[in-house]
């Protein structure tokens, strides 16, 4: 039995996250416990949810499929670490950044400046750039007749790594000729693109990237294993480690999987300082400012630029929810000095609020909350995603003559649609305000609402003006 199969071995070698001082126990104003503890039907939801996905992910397998192409890989390595003094690898992106933190991680911190007798192979140079003068200055290190170059790009048509090797082929053809091509190996995808069929033409040695995995999940496939290799990695003990991890990450328990219990801190952690800062520079604005005004000129562009962000898919569903956390603890600063002043302490109407049906988004919609209940109305907050006939019971039920709606996806304006008509089919004595970075006056009038509401601030005013307070 290898060692790496050993129980006792796989223990002893086992990782283990030590983020004491992340908690409360060990710093002042770190994470409890029951912080960590209050958010685990949120953990539980994404644990199952990666479970559900992991058929779709390819590389999640890469631990287990790979035996065949490691025997392959490793008799190349071989070829490599005997007959050539360097090793370089052109691409860019996953197939730059995969090899780099192995190597990092497991090889001499001064790894390409050791003697060759205590490397055992040859150095390692990664190349992400096309940049002239960071490949000349390659060149005038390298002997390129004493040089291997592992050309990696999973499309085979990168326009910075097709670059790289038209160079390199070049200079490989002006040294030696026809003898170019035993100083190329190709890492590409097994039919695409332009790389595989320079490879076939050329008869260049070459490895696949397996289907469904990219470049950024690559690692553990030829695009990682080659150079890890051929620098004397034991590229099976590698896998056999992914593979334990995997073993260790599948529990839903995060304070027995260390990949979802750093998950859970860096969003507490982030959550914690953002709401912090945000109560904070509030509390600073309303020495200066009314508390609309705050809402107005501060909070709700900042707010604004988070659902851009968001529904163009560069910020993504924590982040939006660490907004919203932010957002709130800028609101309770707010409320307290609105309370302050008397204004609204009685209660002056009831009002449904939701976002409507597959909408996730509830920051604009809390702040609305925020600002009537402290201008006295009672808010009957029904949540996010919420479905149709859930508005209609609420309002049937609770016999509210006001509701707001809230919708920031362009995908749900459909839902908003099918709420505002139900509630008119259901015959209700009720008016409708919407409200949403995606509305306009002109949409809100199309689906049948009573009034676009363009701000909290305004969704206050046409409360008020319904209400004749």
């Amino acid at each position: 039995m290898k060692h790496f199969a050993c129980e006792a071995f796989k223990k002893e070698m086992r990782l283990r996250v030590d983020f004491n001082n992340m908690m409360s126990g060990f710093v002042k104003g770190g994470i409890t416990p029951e912080e960590l503890e209050a958010n685990a039907a949120a953990y539980e939801a994404a644990a199952r949810a990666m479970d559900e996905k992991r058929g779709s992910m390819k590389w999640r397998e890469l631990p287990f499929n790979q035996d065949e192409v490691i025997k392959a890989i490793n008799a190349k390595a071989k070829d490599i670490r005997d007959n050539f003094d360097d090793f370089v690898v052109l691409g860019i992106g996953g197939s730059a950044l995969g090899p780099i933190a192995v190597h990092q991680a497991l090889c001499h911190l001064r790894y390409n400046d050791l003697p060759r007798e205590r490397r055992g192979g040859p150095r390692l140079f990664i190349e992400d750039n096309i940049d002239p003068e960071r490949m000349e200055s390659l060149f005038e290190v390298i002997d390129v007749e004493r040089t291997m170059f592992n050309v990696i790009t999973k499309s085979g048509s990168t326009s910075e790594t097709m670059s790289q090797l038209l160079l390199v082929t070049n200079i490989l053809r002006e040294k030696l000729g026809d003898g170019w091509t035993e100083h190329i190996v190709a890492t590409t995808d097994h039919s695409k693109g332009n790389l595989i069929k320079i490879s076939k033409e050329f008869g260049l040695d070459t490895f696949y990237v397996p289907d469904g995995v990219g470049g950024r999940f690559s690692e553990l496939c030829p695009v990682g294993l080659l150079a890890a290799a051929v620098c004397g990695i034991d590229i099976e003990e590698l896998l056999a480690g992914a593979a334990y991890m995997d073993e260790l990450c599948r529990t839903h328990d995060i304070w027995h999987n260390p990949a979802y219990m750093m998950a859970a801190l860096q969003m507490k952690a982030v959550e914690k300082g953002l709401k912090g800062d945000a109560a904070a520079q509030t509390k600073a604005l309303l020495a200066e400012k009314q508390p609309l005004e705050v809402v107005d000129e501060a909070l709700i562009p900042a707010l604004d630029i988070v659902g851009a962000k968001y529904e163009k898919g560069t910020l993504f569903l924590p982040q939006l929810l660490q907004a919203a956390s932010a957002a709130q603890s800028a609101f309770e600063e707010i409320k307290n000095v609105i309370a302050q002043k008397g204004e609204g302490s009685a209660s002056k109407g009831r009002i449904v609020l939701a976002t409507v049906k597959g909408d996730v988004h509830d920051i604009g919609k809390n702040i609305v909350k925020v600002i009537l209940e402290n201008y006295g109305f009672e808010v009957i907050d029904l949540g996010r995603d919420v479905p149709v006939e859930t508005v209609v019971d609420t309002v049937r039920e609770k016999n509210v003559h006001l509701v707001g709606l809230s919708a920031l996806m362009t995908t749900t304006l459909k839902s908003m649609e099918e709420t505002i008509a139900a509630l008119h089919e259901a015959g209700l004595d009720c008016k409708i305000m919407v409200g949403g970075a995606v509305l306009t006056p002109e949409y809100a009038e199309k689906i049948g609402a009573d009034w676009y509401a363009k701000d909290a601030k305004r969704s206050a005013d046409i409360a008020k003006e319904f209400f004749g307070v």
